[in-house]
């Protein structure tokens, strides 16, 4: 990280291995914070651009350690959608990355737009270590396959971080017949 791009800030594309694959992640924080709280930034399948790049700035203007993981590096196009278990291995690794360069590990939070949002959703479950989210227009319901295996309705009853208004929506997927 070096690259700076508002005063107060540092921000730049850092690199974590994650099983041999060099994983992009642009990171923003305060300078001189300790210990600051940790937020992940999931991007829609456009992938980490500067719409995402400036809501991790923005983050890191409040106090946090921000990062946004380019979670399609490994397949190249966005068409060929990366596997939930690729994905919870891969922010496994930035939360990990997070805790051992001075991000709060016990102050953890996500938040994703569109696929990034189905992302939040199921990463609470999967990593206890989520302590609250926001699911911005993420999917929350379809058919489960071989790379998806659930989707965040059917984890509902396994969620324990605090979202936004998750028993308001899934009494809506009820009405609708779909969980």
């Amino acid at each position: 990280m070096g690259d700076s791009v508002s005063a107060g800030l540092t921000a730049g594309t850092i690199q974590i291995n994650v099983n041999g694959h060099e994983l992009q992640v642009y990171c923003a924080q305060p300078e001189g914070k300790t210990r600051p709280p940790v937020v992940l930034v999931i991007s829609e399948v456009a992938g980490a651009h500067e719409q995402v790049a400036e809501v991790v700035r923005r983050f890191a203007r409040q106090g946090y350690l921000a990062l946004a993981p380019e979670l399609f590096s490994r397949r190249g196009d966005v068409v060929f959608r990366a596997p939930d278990a690729q994905v919870f291995a891969e922010l496994d690794a930035v939360v990990t990355w997070a805790q051992a360069n001075g991000g709060n590990g016990d102050k953890i939070s996500i938040t994703g737009f569109c696929w990034g949002g189905r992302i939040a959703w199921l990463y609470a479950v999967h990593n206890p270590a989520i302590k609250t989210g926001v699911a911005w227009y993420g999917g929350l319901a379809g058919d489960a396959s071989v790379n998806f295996p659930r989707h965040p309705v059917h984890a509902a009853g396994a969620v324990s971080a605090p979202m936004d208004g998750w028993n308001r929506v899934l009494g809506w997927f009820k009405q609708a017949e779909v969980v």
